[in-house]
């Protein structure tokens, strides 16, 4: 079968910060795939230790970063943030790394969600989610669109599963680039069904980095490393702002953890004040979430690991 087919056009759709943000985080961790020799600066923690990340001793054991979606392409139109994001529907989602380094939790705040979290820029964003959800944030990182094609191309592609009718053409394994990659985790049908759909077509392809960077070697090299990392976060420094050498650090450690340690969530197609209750309650408690969300949003998907959404 021909990987390079290119990506079906079912999904083409609208392009909007939201849609990419789950994708760009975990390509965002997997950059320190053999990047161990990348220690951080003289002074900090060692390569295997999140200790120095963490903000402060209240919200919980464990290790919290949010990022942040922007459009990222420019403009100035009334309402947009100085990063060129809407901020009226600023994307949100919460990564949780466990005390004992064993799990990760991927936990996303939707486009449509009604959390106060969402509508904030992003040093307001921070503190919001931090007083709604009662989670500590460690570290925060604004990701945009133009970073989430450059990443996807600097990987040489992503391979995904494509779903379809049994005859169709379209159907089974892909490779996309960049542009492709946007496509796929973008577009979405109408209603709630159509966005859970596309929350877990977002988690397929975050999986899906996942695989491809553990079994293929495809970031050998410390300086590519480097260049992929500064390629999704710029210069990022201070103000609780995730960098390079911290997202080397993170990444050794979702390396170690892989899919079957990566559980993936939602706080609900629209913000779904029970299923965040509990969403949260377990992450600031440092506990596993799948098998434990209720299924109270319409159309939200349930929380499961990264296994689940392996290629068959």
């Amino acid at each position: 079968m021909d990987k390079h087919k290119k990506s079906p056009s079912t999904y083409r759709g609208k392009k909007r910060p939201g849609a990419i943000l789950t994708a760009v985080t975990l390509i965002a961790l997997a950059a320190g795939v053999g990047g161990a020799s990348l220690a951080l600066p003289r002074g900090g923690p060692p390569a295997d230790s999140l200790a120095g990340m963490r903000a402060g001793p209240h919200g919980g054991p464990g290790t919290n970063i949010l990022l942040i979606g922007t459009d990222g392409r420019g403009g100035g139109a009334p309402g947009t943030h100085r990063t060129g994001c809407d901020c009226a529907a600023m994307p949100l989602l919460l990564l949780h790394v466990s005390e004992d380094h064993d799990r990760v939790a991927a936990v996303a705040l939707p486009p449509g969600s009604r959390s106060p979290a969402a509508r904030r820029p992003a040093a307001r964003g921070v503190e919001d989610l931090a007083r709604v959800t009662h989670v500590r944030v460690d570290r925060y990182a604004q990701l945009d669109v133009p970073r989430f094609t450059a990443a996807v191309d600097a990987l040489h592609g992503v391979e995904v599963c494509t779903a379809g009718p049994p005859r169709d053409p379209a159907r089974g394994r892909r490779l996309l680039n960049g542009a492709e990659a946007l496509r796929y985790v973008s577009a979405r049908g109408p209603a709630a069904a159509g966005e859970a759909d596309r929350v877990r077509r977002q988690q397929r392809f975050l999986a899906a980095v996942l695989h491809r960077l553990g079994t293929e070697g495809v970031l050998d090299s410390p300086v590519r490393v480097a260049r992929l990392g500064r390629v999704l976060l710029g210069a990022a420094r201070g103000d609780g702002r995730l960098t390079v050498p911290e997202l080397v650090t993170l990444a050794g450690v979702v390396r170690r953890v892989g899919t079957g340690g990566t559980e993936f969530a939602s706080a609900g197609v629209r913000w779904d004040g029970p299923r965040a209750a509990t969403v949260f309650g377990r992450l600031r408690t440092d506990r596993p979430l799948t098998g434990t969300a209720p299924n109270t949003g319409p159309g939200a998907p349930p929380p499961l690991r990264g296994t689940a959404l392996d290629c068959p």
